[in-house]
C-alpha cells in the first residue's frame, strides 16, 4: 500500500475516532444527571401530629411506641356532640335524611355502603360499641348532623344539607363509654 492512502485511512480512523469522542464526552455528565438519588423520609412528622399519630403503630411497626403522643391533654381532647347509654354493649342508630338527595351510610366494618334516600329514615339496630359510620352525599355536598338521645341505647342523627365548610361531618363515633363524635 503507498504511504499516501495509508496516511487517509489512518486520517480517516481518527476522525471517526475524534467524532466519537466530540459526541460521547459531553454526554457523560448528562448521564450521571439522569438519575439523581433523592433519599425519602420513610417516617414523614405529619405521621407523628394529631389526627394521623393514632395510626403510627399500624402504619410504621417498626417505629418506637408513640403511646405518649397518641394521648391528647385533657383540654385538647373533642367534647363530645351526646352521650348515649349502651344497652348490653350495643346502640340503635336512627338515621334521619331531611335533604331531598341520598346519603350514603355504611357501619364500618358491619355493613356494605348503602343508600338512604332524601327525606326518609333508617333504624340500624344492636350495633356493637364501639362503632362508627360513615355518611356521605354521592353528589360530593356537605352534611351537617343533629345528635339526639330520645332514650337510653337510642342514638337519632338528623342529616341536613350545609354550605358550611365547617359543619361537614362525614362520621360519626360512639366509643364503648357511649361518648359521641363527629368528624
Amino acid at each position: 500500500m503507498p504511504d499516501n492512502q495509508k496516511s487517509n485511512n489512518f486520517h480517516r480512523f481518527l476522525k471517526i475516532i475524534s467524532a466519537g469522542l466530540f459526541v460521547g464526552i459531553p454526554m457523560i455528565p448528562l448521564a450521571s444527571m439522569a438519575s439523581p438519588t433523592t433519599q425519602q423520609n420513610p417516617r414523614p412528622s405529619i405521621f407523628y401530629e394529631e389526627p394521623y399519630n393514632r395510626l403510627i403503630d399500624r402504619t410504621f411497626p417498626n417505629c418506637p411506641s408513640n403511646v405518649l403522643g397518641q394521648l391528647p391533654l385533657p383540654d385538647q381532647r373533642q367534647t363530645p356532640a351526646a352521650t348515649v347509654t349502651p344497652r348490653n354493649d350495643t346502640i340503635d342508630v336512627r338515621l334521619v335524611n331531611q335533604t331531598n338527595t341520598n346519603v350514603t351510610y355504611q357501619v364500618i366494618g358491619d355493613t356494605q355502603k348503602r343508600i338512604l334516600p332524601g327525606q326518609s329514615d333508617t333504624t340500624l339496630l344492636a350495633l356493637n360499641v364501639p362503632v362508627t359510620v360513615s355518611i356521605s352525599r354521592p353528589d360530593g355536598g356537605l352534611l351537617k348532623v343533629e345528635t339526639l338521645v330520645p332514650e337510653a341505647g337510642m342514638l337519632e342523627l338528623k342529616l341536613d344539607e350545609t354550605v358550611d365548610f365547617g359543619k361537614d361531618k362525614n362520621s360519626i363515633v360512639v366509643e364503648e363509654d357511649g361518648s359521641v363524635f363527629l368528624n
